[in-house]
């Protein structure tokens, strides 16, 4: 009887880390309404704003996160011309506390021929939901594809799926992959000018467990255990 208590004490313990407590930010939580903002940081996850990969300042509006003064939108990341890699595209780097991982990124008025995010430890499960699945079967599914061996999730979000008002997600399961991680977001495009992602929120889950806490856990399992047996 006291060797099952003791495995319930661990298994509870480990869930109640696992909970989700989800925290969404904002645009005007991460740039502080300031162009002058060249990242943010709570201590959960640090966020960057670059062009190519030279440190750049977050736009100051409130409704869209993106780079000020750079491409062709303010107020979102883009990609000013047609060419891959030159050095222009704009990028949000995320680096996240290994209690902390991504679990979604909304946007509005975006289109973009690709859209990656680099850094992912394992899949991160990604899915779509909002504008982009009309029930009347209006705008096509979007869909994502992952790279095991880059760590890399990348979509597209063509002009009839991401540009207007309402809002479109990008859902992620798994926020064990980038716990601890170093995600960078670029968009690029090749075929139109000013490919762009008006980030209207970031979500991440504040409650995953740590590796070191994890194993403390079921260290105490063991030795509870063992004690229960003598």
């Amino acid at each position: 009887m006291s060797v099952k208590i003791a495995s319930i004490v661990v298994l509870a313990a480990v869930s109640a880390g696992a909970s989700a407590q989800i925290v969404t930010l904002t645009p005007d939580q991460i740039n502080g309404l300031d162009t002058n903002t060249a990242s943010f940081n709570n201590g959960d996850v640090e966020m960057i704003p670059l062009v190519g990969n030279t440190p750049s300042t977050f736009n100051a509006g409130g409704a869209r996160l993106g780079i000020d003064g750079q491409g062709t939108n303010n107020n979102a990341f883009n990609d000013p011309d047609t060419i891959a890699n030159n050095g222009n595209e704009e990028k949000l780097q995320m680096t996240f506390a290994e209690t902390a991982g991504l679990t979604q990124i909304s946007w509005d008025f975006s289109r973009a021929e690709l859209i990656e995010i680099t850094g992912f430890s394992a899949d991160p499960g990604a899915s779509f939901s909002g504008r982009n699945f009309d029930p009347n079967g209006v705008f096509p599914d979007l869909s994502a594809t992952y790279d095991s061996m880059t760590g890399t999730l990348a979509f597209a979000l063509p002009f009839n799926i991401g540009f207007g008002p309402d809002l479109g997600f990008l859902d992620l399961a798994n926020a064990d992959a980038s716990a601890g991680e170093t995600l960078t977001l670029m968009v690029t495009d090749t075929n139109n000018p000013g490919g762009q992602l008006a980030i209207r929120s970031i979500s991440y889950d504040s409650a995953v467990p740590a590796p070191a806490s994890l194993a403390a856990l079921l260290g105490f399992g063991v030795v509870g255990t063992r004690r229960s047996r003598r």
